[in-house]
């Protein structure tokens, strides 16, 4: 979403300007990728479901983004705690790495190296 891709470019910004200073301040971006919580099956359910039932222009491809969203996660969420041990990893590194990728999808992956008019154009078919 908008607002990961504005986290992830003030990472970048506060990453290239400690470098600058010649800090030993580390800047470290986590992309948790899909994992199941109670939360993120609850805002699944409740956005479309509010969405869905005004009955709008958009309902049924808003129906469809709904069950894409639900096979997506029953396909590809794992267990959080592996999140938990990333983070713990990459605190206590000595030298960590800028990104770490945690049960991030084939999907998602392939996504991160594609043009985004191919995605789009994917996107017209999946949904």
């Amino acid at each position: 979403t908008i607002s990961k891709v504005a986290v992830e470019g003030l990472a970048t910004a506060l990453r290239q300007e400690f470098m600058m200073l010649d800090s030993s301040m580390h800047v470290i971006v986590i992309n948790p990728g899909a994992h199941g919580t109670n939360l993120l099956h609850t805002s699944i359910h409740a956005f479309f479901s509010d969405h869905i039932d005004r009955g709008s222009l958009w309902t049924p491809a808003l129906k469809r983004a709904r069950d894409f969203a639900q096979r997506y996660m029953t396909r590809n969420a794992r267990d959080p705690d592996c999140v938990a041990q990333t983070v713990a990893h990459a605190l206590l590194s000595r030298r960590p790495k800028n990104r770490y990728l945690v049960n991030t999808s084939w999907d998602m992956w392939f996504m991160r190296w594609t043009p985004q008019w191919v995605i789009d154009w994917g996107m017209r078919f999946a949904l």
